[in-house]
């Protein structure tokens, strides 16, 4: 029988635990390497499901390792174990007690079973704890990345254990004792990266504020990148003094006084984008209306060059119609389209769309025609969802969006910049601005790759 040394370990029971790929998982392996007196494994919800089966955590401990060890088990209700939040206080009130427990022993953290919020908050504990603390991290067989399949509740845990290639006495001590700073930066770099992919800049900025490194420039763009979201326009461009001018040259916020209306209506679509990209579908389709809605008005002015306000009434921010004001040929056309009079009042998407028929066949541009009338196609069988959405209170995932649109949101938001892209043949207009978020988020991972 071994000896048992004056190490606690600490750890939470992970998909890798206890042996996967015919080796130990992290848990088991620094208790194979280290020979704690006693393990403290966290369990999340799911693993609880697991263990009841065949309690293969403490039985791996106790007949692959030593019958000695004293496996004790902390049973929790964490139901979702990728929000950050859930994690450090269960690390914190568990960790103290367990040193409380055991004032003269070694404590022994593993930092590689568990998902990346949990290690996350696992390593923001141990670096600011006023009690040492050995974090103890555990490389796969490979060497690489692990991408075996998980630990399954369907565990066939007798022969997996005889298989266990690590049993054999000259197996590989796969264990190392990071330095944890470093091993911060890493933890930074990673949440920070999932939390810039999805937009949520706010949500970067306060993970910052939990490290002591003062991150500056990453922290600025961050500000400046959510200030875009929020369509703060040139106010933006304030966050950018501490960078050069060519290191930004490609985000900044173009116009610093009078913004055309193309250039908002980018910025806006930009937002709306982003939308979708993280299925976010439900706000993706409420935005979509004054999208449309300011594309019909592009179309009049840039492509059409027409005076709105000559067209229509302009009176706080809106434009309204009023009868005995409009030209006499587009007041026919108009009321033979709707099939009624035209009474004054605020201008709806179905009066802008032909308002805009109107002026494109009086041009007799084919081109332009034929691709005004996709787009407004899309715009058409997306409003129906909208007025779901805005008074059901209701969710949509993109399933629902491609049934009721007939096109995935991925084919409305390339058929929107291909038409800019085809007709907004203006001084300053670039596809290129199509992709504002991804050049500011590649400006921030190579930041990252600098600073963390």
């Amino acid at each position: 029988m071994l000896r048992l040394n004056n190490y606690i370990l600490f750890s939470l029971v992970g998909s890798s635990d206890p042996i996967r790929d015919f080796h130990d998982g992290p848990m088991l392996h620094i208790c194979r390497v280290y020979k704690p007196k006693k393990v403290y494994l966290l369990y999340t919800d799911e693993m609880c499901e697991n263990d009841e089966i065949d309690n293969r955590y403490e039985r791996s401990v106790k007949e692959l390792v030593d019958e000695k060890i004293e496996v004790l088990k902390i049973f929790t209700d964490i139901k979702d174990p990728h929000k950050f939040e859930t994690f450090f206080v269960p690390i914190k009130e568990n960790i103290d007690k367990i040193k409380a427990e055991n004032p003269e022993d070694d404590i022994l953290v593993n930092i590689t079973s568990g998902t990346a919020q949990f290690i996350g908050a696992l390593a923001m504990f141990l670096n600011y704890a006023d009690y040492k603390i050995k974090p103890v991290q555990v490389t796969t067989p490979s060497k690489s990345s692990n991408i075996s399949e998980t630990v399954k509740k369907e565990y066939e845990l007798e022969d997996i254990m005889e298989l266990n290639e690590d049993n054999k006495e000259d197996y590989i001590d796969r264990t190392l004792e990071p330095d944890l700073n470093y091993y911060n930066r890493l933890i930074v770099k990673s949440q920070l990266k999932k939390l810039v992919e999805s937009y949520q800049y706010m949500g970067g900025i306060e993970l910052l504020k939990t490290y002591s490194k003062n991150y500056q420039k990453i922290s600025t763009l961050l500000r400046f990148a959510d200030m875009r979201m929020k369509l703060a326009g040139s106010e933006a461009n304030e966050k950018l003094n501490i960078f050069n001018s060519k290191e930004v040259k490609n985000i900044k916020y173009a116009y610093n006084d009078r913004v055309p209306e193309w250039y908002s209506l980018i910025e806006y679509y930009n937002v709306l984008k982003t939308k979708s990209d993280i299925g976010d579908y439900a706000s993706y389709v409420i935005m979509m209306e004054p999208l449309s809605i300011k594309i019909y008005q592009i179309v009049l002015k840039y492509l059409l060059n027409k005076n709105l306000r000559k067209i229509f009434e302009f009176r706080g921010g809106q434009y309204y119609i009023v009868p005995n004001r409009l030209d006499i040929n587009l007041k026919k056309y108009l009321e033979e389209k709707l099939g009624s009079k035209i009474n004054e009042g605020y201008i709806g998407d179905i009066l802008w769309i032909n308002t805009v028929k109107y002026y494109i066949n009086l041009k007799k541009e084919d081109s332009l025609k034929e691709d005004f009338k996709n787009i407004v196609r899309n715009f058409k069988n997306i409003k129906p969802i909208r007025n779901e959405i805005a008074h059901g209170l209701i969710s949509i995932t993109k399933e629902d969006f491609i049934k009721k649109v007939g096109i995935s949101p991925e084919i409305v938001n390339n058929g929107i910049e291909l038409f800019l892209i085809n007709h907004l043949k203006i001084k300053g207009f670039s596809k290129n601005m199509f992709n504002l978020y991804e050049e500011i988020n590649d400006k921030i991972f190579e930041l990252l790759d600098q600073e963390v």
